[in-house]
């Protein structure tokens, strides 16, 4: 059973959320949104929380399901 097989099974969902565009053709199933550069929020957040409201507002998750947000820092 490959990885994509897995996530079909286990209904996992793949998105990448990043302030410039990665080379990911490699991965089949997953879906990668890019920070425009200009992008700000209505308090002027910062950094990852400017990346994760952007996220959050230009997802294809629905609003039951479960998010597991992973970092360099994590």
């Amino acid at each position: 059973m490959n990885d994509n097989e897995i996530r079909r099974r286990a209904n996992i969902k793949v998105e990448v959320l990043t302030d410039n565009y990665m080379e990911l053709d490699n991965f089949i199933d997953l879906n990668q949104i890019v920070v425009p550069t200009g992008y700000q929020t209505e308090n002027n957040t910062k950094f990852k929380a400017r990346a994760l409201h952007y996220g959050s507002q230009n997802s294809d998750f629905k609003k039951n399901s479960w998010i597991l947000h992973m970092d360099e820092e994590t």
